[in-house]
């Protein structure tokens, strides 16, 4: 998540994002297509890795104007049902457009057949949503920021229609990047105070947004996910401070506290994501850096209820592969995502990785041949289903990022 937003909030800074709604003008709902296609300037899929696995990649729409195809980025995904999945990030019209640069807050919808673009308000020219957690399938809420310098952003879904919530923001330069919703009037939301860092949380009682005091390790701590057990039990991650490692944070209904974490790396860890199933069962996931290589590894961590703990990962690739979400639908069913680099091509791919009670095993996953790709974003609504979405790069003057969603059967095939 960390590595998502640097690049949105670059991205932004850069001119690339802006427009007051998702159908910017000259983008038409007819514009939005079902893709993209599997082609090669697009990115072909890997034959090998496509057939027969547990995971397939699902058609995802493309937002098209006079300037052509948008740049999409997907960044969290929540699952109310099988049936019913939510997906949110931003988009950029990388060239030039007639009403000048377009894009803005994203969210798609997964129906149990196709997905498909729903309207989001942008406040600003550079907004995007980081972070999404569904109640219902008539109540989500996403967060993220309103532009390219910060700025906190909650957005809310009754069913029908996606409307701003008021929040409030410790500087112009804060943001939310992760949300957790224990029911309709409960939500707490997490992110950083400003540019340097320090951690933030806000919790929503069905009326407003107020901000919750957290302790900060340092300035440059951060809180990047979080999941509520219940409304007096919710466990927030991220990190202590660039290279301190990683941070957990514990409400009781009343206040936030410190949790100790192991750290495997002194060359730096963090998390990224964490799922409670319980207020004595949570899992969270990340990355470590290897002191003499400086190469990235999976990181999982458990808690118990008294203390966390490591869990053994496996790791596809030695050039480097890391965890960006996970998503626990019982104590012996996780799934984590994230993505590898090939040692051969120096490429990304899509990684997935299955907790059955003792161990973790690397799932096959369909992986579009590209620079860059990863699964940023997991969701399970149940042990047999699991959504995650992402994107992927493939390079070229055009430098489109393409949306990415794969659904797991529960087959348990291994690469």
């Amino acid at each position: 998540m960390r590595k998502i937003i640097l690049a949105l909030v670059a991205a932004a800074s850069a001119g690339l994002a802006a427009g007051a709604l998702l159908l910017a003008p000259g983008v038409s709902s007819a514009s939005l297509k079902a893709g993209p296609a599997r082609s090669a300037a697009r990115g072909n899929l890997q034959p090998a890795q496509n057939a027969g696995n547990g995971w397939t990649i699902q058609p995802m729409p493309i937002i098209s104007g006079p300037s052509g195809n948008a740049s999409i980025q997907l960044t969290r995904v929540s699952c109310a049902l099988t049936t019913s999945c939510t997906a949110v990030g931003s988009y950029i019209f990388v060239s030039g457009a007639p009403h000048g640069p377009q894009g803005g807050t994203l969210a798609e919808h997964w129906n149990g057949r196709t997905w498909k673009v729903q309207v989001t308000p942008s406040p600003s020219s550079s907004s995007a949503l980081t972070g999404i957690s569904c109640a219902s399938a008539t109540s989500c809420t996403a967060v993220g920021y309103r532009n390219s310098r910060g700025g906190t952003l909650a957005e809310h879904w009754n069913g029908r229609k996606w409307k701003v919530q008021v929040t409030p923001s410790p500087s112009s330069s804060s943001a939310l990047t992760g949300i957790s919703c224990a029911s309709a009037t409960s939500c707490t939301a997490v992110g950083y105070r400003n540019s340097r860092g320090g951690t933030l949380a806000e919790h929503w009682n069905g009326r407003k947004w107020k901000v919750q005091v957290t302790p900060s390790p340092s300035s440059s701590s951060a809180l990047t996910g979080i999941s509520c057990a219940s409304a007096t039990s919710c466990t927030a991650v991220g990190y202590r401070g660039f290279g301190r490692g990683t941070l957990a944070e514990h409400w009781n209904g009343r206040k936030w506290k410190i949790q100790a974490t192991p750290n495997p790396s002194q060359a730096g860890s963090y998390f990224d994501s964490v799922s409670c199933v319980s207020a004595s069962s949570c899992t969270a996931t990340g990355q470590g850096t290897n002191a003499v290589t400086g190469n990235q590894f999976t990181l999982a961590e458990h808690w118990n209820g008294r203390k966390w703990k490591i869990q053994a990962t496996r790791n596809p690739s030695h050039m480097g592969s890391y965890f960006d979400s996970v998503s626990c639908f019982s104590a012996s069913s996780c799934t984590a995502t994230g993505l590898g680099i090939d040692a051969a091509t120096d490429n990304e791919f899509t990684l997935a990785e299955h907790w059955n009670g003792s161990t973790w095993t690397v799932q096959a996953t369909p992986s579009p041949v590209a620079l860059a790709v990863g699964l940023y974003g997991v969701a399970c609504a149940s042990a047999l289903s699991c959504t995650a979405v992402g994107s992927y790069y493939t390079g070229g003057a055009a430098g489109f990022n393409f949306p990415l969603a794969e659904q797991w059967n529960g087959k348990a095939q291994q690469p």
